[in-house]
């Protein structure tokens, strides 16, 4: 009976967002699970039929593939690690700094200014890249990390969440004796867990997916993250496909296809984040929304 009276209230407003949320959807999950199956199926298969959803003969060799090379493990460490210290660099200032711009202090409105002329304005590849060379970053996860310190979205989101907590919290804690450091970290802090994993989301997600900073700061494949090796190996493949006059590595593709090591690289590589993105959801909303409307 609810379901019915459910369907009698649809409009027709409605009922066409329902149709085109439906179609995006499929837009978006269609091509992923072609992906999977990509990955598992036989190069003949493949050349049958390229939109296949359901392998008819699944195999795992493309992800053997990838397992036997010897840049898979290395890739995740230095992944981990640079997104690891990223998050605690990124987070330690966009915490403090948003503190800070809830408080009353001289130039406050200066500082402002000085804040968004990066949101529109940058220094340029170049003179960005002789900067951190100068300053010794080359082949340093430094290069990486240092220049994404501040970001003035993130400090926006954060600052105007701050805003929003009652000032009798503060002041009762001041009153107390408590220090700025102390009310941030027993007051502000414990009641911004909705903000903290929506900005921490962002940051892991975006260091996560970084190659190009990499590609011009690491020389060193070992040092490389998980990404820049999965540049190189969809490079590899596409140098595959083009060459056929290599009869050995014709018989490699044939038994190992290039799109299949391609997708299986994207599968591999995209896992974590998709195992962390649930668990973080339900805060995603309410810190943006909360976030960025001044109520």
């Amino acid at each position: 009976m609810m379901k019915r009276s459910r369907l009698k209230r649809m409009t027709p407003g409605n009922a066409v967002i329902l149709v085109v949320l439906t179609v995006l959807t499929l837009m978006i999950v269609i091509p992923f699970i072609n992906a999977i199956t990509i990955s598992f199926i036989t190069q003949d298969e493949y050349l049958s039929n390229r939109f296949a959803l359901i392998p008819r003969e699944p195999t795992v060799s493309a992800y053997q593939s990838i397992f036997r090379t010897d840049w898979l493990a290395q890739g995740y460490v230095n992944t981990i690690t640079i997104v690891s210290l990223a998050w605690a660099y990124c987070i330690a200032i966009c915490v403090l700094t948003a503190y800070a711009l809830t408080r009353k202090f001289p130039l406050k409105k200066l500082f402002y200014v000085y804040l968004i002329i990066p949101m529109f304005f940058g220094g340029g590849l170049i003179p960005t890249y002789l900067l951190l060379v100068g300053m010794g970053l080359k082949n340093t996860y430094g290069a990486l990390i240092l220049p994404a310190g501040v970001s003035t979205y993130y400090l926006m989101i954060m600052s105007t969440f701050f805003r929003e907590i009652p000032e009798s919290l503060t002041e009762s804690a001041r009153l107390d004796g408590a220090s700025e450091f102390r009310i941030l970290r027993s007051i502000i802090l414990p009641l911004s867990t909705s903000v903290l994993a929506t900005i921490s989301l962002f940051i892991v997600v975006g260091f996560w997916n970084e190659w190009f900073s990499a590609m011009i700061y690491l020389d060193k494949p070992r040092a490389w993250p998980l990404q820049l090796h999965l540049r190189s190996i969809i490079n590899k493949a596409e140098s595959q496909m083009m060459d056929k006059s290599n009869m050995s590595q014709s018989r490699m593709t044939q038994k190992v296809y290039a799109e299949g090591v391609r997708m299986a690289a994207v599968i591999v590589t995209m896992l974590p984040i998709m195992l962390v993105y649930p668990f973080l959801q339900k805060y995603f909303v309410k810190g943006i929304m909360i976030g960025a409307v001044k109520g």
